[in-house]
């Protein structure tokens, strides 16, 4: 059985002195962003009618607005009757805005169907946390009320305590998508930002001032030879490669993301002691090759040779057939495993993957960090991930 084994960079430990357990009552409220629900919902009908109609392009607005452009304005009327035939009452029309493309589509998630999808989040967010406070063998409770959700934990020590607040509100979307290598995109994004001999200082002065520079990741396939380039651009912040890849954009409309593609980021580990950790970009495939939906179960083991922990994914049968489908046709590339929106590790598949199985490597240096941050990403991936991110409200500390 083949296991398809990434590096995970564990960036946070649980420490400190255990404590007695306290008497009394700890209520913490959680904000849920069910508005982040309508529109996780939006962005699903636009994966789904780009998937299903070929060549339109569709773009969300505020409160479940959509907006979708065939790729012939004379098949508008034709995609208006596919997308009622699909969604029915889900949607509902809307007048375009004047400046709206030729041939568009517009339509909003109906009101009474958006409302049953906040509704659903939060019994969804409130079951998800039960889950966790379960999993983490705590007397408490979770009960959902109006847009929030309410905990009340019972006698826990201050350690205990802080490692649930630390897990209740983490999403845990977990997502693999293909990296898209050796595109002339991102070869020209690597041109434009310069190399002095392709020793990686930049010759963009504007690349220069934010600290952003390129790179490039080389590699053959191990059957064939093929030979693979994978140009990137890396900076001390996320936030400012963004910004970056954002303004080329405008600068140049050819070097624009293509709108079947996504920037993925990954924050490294630092090469040499004392050097600051850097982020580096990923141009990946936008739809979702494999989700967290996927995954049956997710555990603490460790390696037999290198004692190092793991948290090993057993994939149920559907995943199994999709990892195995999605290995193949990528093999000799890399794969993006990505947890709430950041790349965790890329590795390359040189062989497709049909044992249905994966391990997650924990990186860095401090053994207990690496034990800790398994057993918290295990316990997160079990209980599946947050339909609605939550929010800390407020935290009060009742008597018995």
């Amino acid at each position: 059985m083949r296991t398809l084994v990434l590096v995970w960079l564990a960036m946070a430990a649980c420490g400190g002195k255990s404590e007695q357990a306290k008497s009394g009552v700890t209520r913490i409220t959680y904000d849920v962003d069910l508005e982040r629900a309508v529109e996780d919902y939006g962005v699903t009908i636009q994966r789904d009618i780009e998937f299903g109609v070929p060549g339109t392009k569709v773009s969300i607005g505020a409160t479940g607005a959509i907006t979708a452009v065939p790729s012939d304005p004379s098949k508008a009327a034709e995609l208006r009757r596919t997308l009622q035939g699909d969604y029915g009452d889900q949607i509902t029309p809307r007048d375009c805005p004047p400046d709206a493309a030729t041939g568009a589509v517009c339509f909003a998630i109906e009101a009474k169907y958006a409302d049953s999808v906040r509704q659903s989040a939060l019994a969804m967010a409130a079951k998800t946390v039960a889950l966790r406070l379960e999993e983490m063998k705590l007397s408490a409770t979770a009960v959902p009320k109006g847009q929030q959700i309410v905990v009340e934990l019972r006698g826990s020590s201050a350690e205990m305590l802080a490692a649930m607040r630390k897990l209740l509100p983490r999403s845990g979307v977990l997502e693999f998508k293909p990296v898209d290598d050796g595109t002339d995109l991102m070869k020209r994004v690597f041109q434009k930002v310069g190399s002095d001999n392709f020793e990686g200082k930049p010759t963009d002065p504007e690349a220069l001032a934010a600290g952003i520079s390129g790179g490039i990741d080389q590699w053959s396939t191990e059957d064939t030879g093929e030979s693979h380039s994978d140009f990137y651009l890396r900076g001390p912040q996320r936030d400012s490669l963004e910004r970056y890849f954002a303004r080329l954009a405008v600068a140049d409309p050819t070097l624009a993301i293509p709108h079947d593609r996504v920037l993925g980021f990954q924050l490294l580990a630092p090469e040499r002691a004392g050097d600051k950790p850097l982020w580096r970009s990923y141009l990946l495939e936008r739809n979702v090759a494999i989700s967290g939906a996927a995954v049956s179960d997710a555990k603490l083991v460790f390696d037999p040779n290198t004692n190092q922990p793991l948290v090993l994914l057993d994939f149920n049968r559907y995943g199994t057939q999709i990892l195995g489908d999605v290995t193949t046709r990528i093999t000799g590339r890399k794969l993006a495993i990505l947890l709430d929106g950041t790349v965790k590790s890329a590795p390359i598949i040189n062989s497709p993957i049909r044992g249905g199985r994966a391990s997650i490597a924990m990186g860095g240096t401090d053994p207990v960090a690496q034990e800790q941050e398994a057993k918290d990403l295990g316990l997160v991936l079990r209980s599946g991930a947050l339909p609605a991110p939550l929010r800390e409200a407020a935290v009060d500390v009742l008597p018995e």
